[in-house]
C-alpha cells in the first residue's frame, strides 16, 4: 500500500515540476456546476501533494484506530472464553473427585467446544443427582442427543427409569457399529436386571470384540452364577466357550460348593491342590460351612507333613474340618493360623469365631468379635 503511495506522489511532483522544466507554467481548470477550481500546474500539483499526504495519514490514523479496537475485543473475548474453558475442566475434574457441588456450580458457567457439549451435560446431570436434585438431572439427560444418552444410561437408571436405559441400550446388540462402551454398558444393564439369558446370548459378541479384559470378565461371570441351583450351575457353566469356560472355572468350582455339591467337583480340587495352587483352592473352600471333601482331606494333611506352616494350606484344612462339623480340628488350625499372621486373622476371624463358640471358647470369640467387627 506505502508503495502505491510513493508511486502517485511521484507523478504529481513530475506533473509539478514538469512546466518549471519547460519555462512554462501552465494552466488547469476544473469545472462542476457552480463550482471550480483553477490555478497554475505548480499550485496544482503541491494541492494534489498535500491531499495526498492528508489522505495517507487519516487513512493510518484509521487503520491505528480500528486494530486497537479489535485487539481489545479479541483480548477481552479470549480471556471470557479461556474462563469458561477452565470452568470446564475445573468442573469435570470436581466431578470426578466426588464435589459435585462445586461441579455443577462450575459447569454452569462453563463453554462447551463442539461435540464435548453431551459429555459436559451428562456430568451436570450426575453432580445433580448426586445432590438429590433428579427432576434438575432427569431434564439434563433428556436434552441429550440420543447417541450421548445410550452412554449415560446407567444414570437413567439411577434415575428409576430403567425403562428409558432398556429402549436405548436394546438395539446395541444387534449393531455390528456398536461400540466397545455401549456393548459393555449393556452387559452391565443386563447383569442389574438378571437378565441372564439375554446376557449369554452378547457374551459371543462380547468375546469377538475383546469388550472386556480378563478382570471385567470375571466380575461378569460372578454375577451370572450367583445365587442358582446345581443344575442351572452347570448348564450355564457348559454352554460357554473355551475361553470363558478357563476363566469361569474357580466361579464354577465355588458356586457349586456352595450348594454342598462337592462330589462331582472334587477331582478338579485335589488336581489344584496338586499344583500347589493353594490361594485358589482356599479361596474355593470357603464358599461353604456344608460339604464332603473326606480325600481332598487327606491329601491336605500329606501335604501339610511336606509344608507344616504353610498358612493357606493350613486355612484349607480347617475349612474342610468346620465344612464336616469337626469344630475341634477347625479351632486348632486357626488357632495355629493366626498366631503367624495379623492378615490372616482379620481375613477369617469370622468363620474362626463359629468354631470356637462351638468349642466353648467364648472368651476368645468375643475377643476376636469386638476387634474387627
Amino acid at each position: 500500500m506505502t508503495k502505491n503511495w510513493l508511486i502517485l506522489l511521484a507523478a504529481v511532483i513530475v506533473l509539478a515540476l514538469a512546466p518549471l522544466a519547460i519555462g512554462e507554467k501552465g494552466y488547469v481548470l476544473i469545472a462542476l456546476n457552480n463550482w471550480t477550481i483553477e490555478g497554475t500546474i505548480v499550485s496544482f500539483g503541491i494541492m494534489m501533494t498535500m491531499a495526498g499526504v492528508g489522505m495517507f495519514v487519516v487513512y493510518k490514523l484509521i487503520s491505528y484506530l480500528w486494530s486497537l479496537y479489535g485487539n481489545t475485543k479479541f483480548r477481552f473475548t479470549s480471556r471470557s472464553e479461556k474462563k469458561k474453558l477452565d470452568n470446564l475442566q475445573q468442573g469435570m475434574w470436581a466431578s470426578l473427585s466426588g464435589d459435585h457441588m462445586t461441579a455443577a456450580k462450575l459447569l454452569s458457567k462453563s463453554t462447551v467446544p463442539n461435540g464435548w457439549q453431551g459429555l459436559s451435560q451428562a456430568t451436570a446431570a450426575k453432580a445433580a443427582l448426586a445432590q438429590g436434585n433428579k427432576s434438575q438431572a432427569l431434564d439434563l439427560l433428556n436434552n441429550l442427543d440420543e447417541q450421548d444418552q445410550k452412554y449415560a444410561a446407567q444414570l437413567f437408571v439411577e434415575l428409576e427409569q430403567v425403562e428409558v436405559a432398556q429402549l436405548l441400550l436394546a438395539p446395541v446388540a444387534k449393531n455390528k457399529k456398536s461400540s466397545n462402551i455401549e456393548l459393555n454398558l449393556y452387559s452391565q444393564l443386563l447383569i442389574q436386571q438378571n437378565k441372564w439369558s439375554e446376557l449369554s446370548e452378547l457374551f459371543p459378541q462380547l468375546e469377538k470384540r475383546k469388550v472386556l479384559n480378563d478382570e471385567q470378565w470375571l466380575a461378569v461371570l460372578r454375577a451370572y452364577f450367583s445365587e442358582l441351583k446345581v443344575a442351572e450351575v452347570k448348564k450355564r457353566y457348559n454352554q460357554l466357550s473355551r475361553h470363558l469356560k478357563a476363566l469361569a472355572n474357580n466361579i464354577y468350582l465355588k458356586a457349586l460348593l456352595a450348594l454342598g455339591e462337592s462330589k462331582d467337583i472334587e477331582a478338579d480340587l485335589v488336581k489344584m491342590l496338586k499344583k500347589e495352587r493353594y490361594t485358589e483352592l482356599l479361596d474355593i473352600l470357603t464358599a461353604s460351612s456344608n460339604y464332603q471333601c473326606n480325600k481332598l482331606k487327606g491329601l491336605v494333611q500329606q501335604a501339610l507333613k511336606k509344608y507344616p506352616e504353610q498358612p493357606e494350606l493350613l486355612l484349607c484344612l480347617a475349612y474342610i474340618a468346620k465344612a464336616q462339623q469337626d469344630h475341634t480340628l477347625a479351632a486348632k488350625v486357626f488357632k495355629a493360623v493366626f498366631n503367624q499372621s495379623e492378615t490372616y486373622k482379620q481375613a477369617h476371624w469370622r468363620s474362626a469365631v463359629a468354631c470356637f463358640n462351638q468349642q466353648e471358647d467364648a472368651p476368645l470369640a468375643l475377643t476376636l468379635y469386638q476387634k474387627y467387627s
